[in-house]
């Protein structure tokens, strides 16, 4: 533009003669400048010229034919005649009665608009104008228009039914219902009164009920909630859970898959999924109800602490839920002797366990530092303590008793009889 420093201007570099302008304003003045450029850093003085561009002929037509194409709630579409020589369409739209410039802005590149998040039930007036070239623009065009007002009633629901249900949980479900924001949900014993069952508020055409009890008889009531305060009539529904199984599926391929000298895993598969399972195990002469019990919730344990060279027995039956459980199943194993090898090295490192039979006490004695397990006959873990050089353990009833000693580097057992 004419007055502007050298340095602050649109530069190029031409080979030619002459140089071509574009994309200058109408009816304004410019200053030109150019010198010649030998090579190197080497120029010739500045030349300078100003001149004034013609003001500009372009008339842009008016937007015609302005009319609704729809109308609805919320929403509304505006269409017009389509400009010749027109860049864009300028809009600007409001509540009735608003000011030019006070409005929402949008400018679009055919002949058509659509207004959305309009409020229902409301006046509006729209303004367009063609933009033909730079700050070229028709004159604004106008229109008013009013939208619906929201429905003040609420379809009611359709093919309300039972979809799953099982002893602690159901899923109803029903029709599609156009035009909705959600749906309302409240279920309860049967009889209930609304207002006082578990509610629910759902945009899914289906809902899941939780924490039902077997065997029970329930009501589910559910309505189309389409806007504000208006909602459909309610719907309901009767069904009833099952009652919980009185039986319980038994238990096979009942075996102990790894066996060592003082560890077994038990594993096993049941006919149908329980909520855990009663297990119990001891030496084979143990009665049955006196060995170790344990409550699972898996399908397999790992039995520790066993006994070198011992037959042991055990049990375990599927607990499905309460009180009812499936029959018991047993396997049988046999842990590991101790090899001749550990046999030898007790004796080296002058493992003894004495007086053997016993009066109510033993000393136990090795040339190594282990640690010392005291058992009963039936395979239980009374006592275990670290030993160094030797020690001394009570038994505390007549009977039999297995002392096992463990070091890095064997493991020994003996048997000891208490005759107190």
């Amino acid at each position: 533009l004419q007055g502007f420093a050298l340095g602050t201007g649109i530069n190029s570099q031409v080979t030619d003669a002459y140089v071509a302008l574009m994309s200058l304003i109408p009816d304004t003045t410019y200053d030109f400048y150019v010198r010649t450029h030998c090579g190197g850093n080497i120029y010739g003085e500045w030349s300078q010229i100003s001149f004034h561009t013609q003001a500009s002929q372009i008339n842009c037509v008016n937007v015609t034919g302005l009319h609704t194409v729809s109308v609805e709630e919320q929403t509304a579409t505006i269409a017009w005649d389509y400009g010749t020589d027109v860049l864009e369409y300028e809009v600007e739209y409001g509540l009735h009665g608003f000011s030019l410039g006070t409005g929402i802005n949008s400018a679009v590149s055919y002949p058509t608009v659509t207004l959305n998040d309009l409020n229902p039930d409301t006046d509006y007036d729209l303004y367009v104008r063609t933009h033909c070239y730079n700050n070229v623009y028709g004159n604004w065009s106008q229109i008013q228009f009013h939208t619906f007002a929201l429905p003040d009633t609420c379809a009611d629901i359709e093919d309300l039914h039972v979809a799953d249900v099982d002893e602690v949980s159901a899923t109803v479900a029903w029709d599609a219902n156009p035009d909705v924001q959600g749906y309302e949900v409240e279920y309860g014993l049967w009889p209930f009164t609304l207002g006082t069952g578990t509610n629910l508020e759902v945009t899914d055409t289906f809902a899941v009920l939780t924490g039902l009890q077997s065997g029970t008889s329930y009501n589910c009531y559910v309505r189309a909630h389409c806007h504000d305060d208006v909602y459909g009539e309610w719907s309901y529904i009767s069904f009833a859970t099952p009652s919980e199984p009185d039986t319980c599926g038994s238990i096979y391929d009942f075996e102990a898959t790894e066996v060592g000298q003082t560890s077994a895993t038990l594993s096993w598969q049941a006919y149908e999924t329980p909520y855990g399972y009663q297990f119990e195990y001891g030496v084979s002469d143990t009665p049955f109800g006196s060995g170790q019990q344990m409550t699972l919730t898996e399908n397999s344990v790992v039995l520790n602490d066993l006994i070198p060279e011992t037959d042991y027995r055990c049990y375990v039956r599927s607990n499905c839920h309460d009180d009812v459980f499936g029959d018991w199943s047993y396997t049988e194993f046999s842990t590991l002797p101790i090899s001749q090898e550990g046999i030898d090295e007790a004796t080296e490192l002058g493992f003894g366990v004495y007086p053997n039979p016993a009066n109510g006490m033993i000393t136990v004695q090795s040339a190594k530092n282990g640690e010392i397990s005291l058992y009963s006959a039936d395979g239980c873990l009374l006592q275990r303590i670290t030993l160094q050089g030797s020690a001394t353990l009570s038994l505390p009833h007549e009977g039999v008793y297995f002392v096992v000693l463990t070091t890095p580097d064997a493991t020994s057992c003996c048997k000891v009889v208490n005759c107190r």
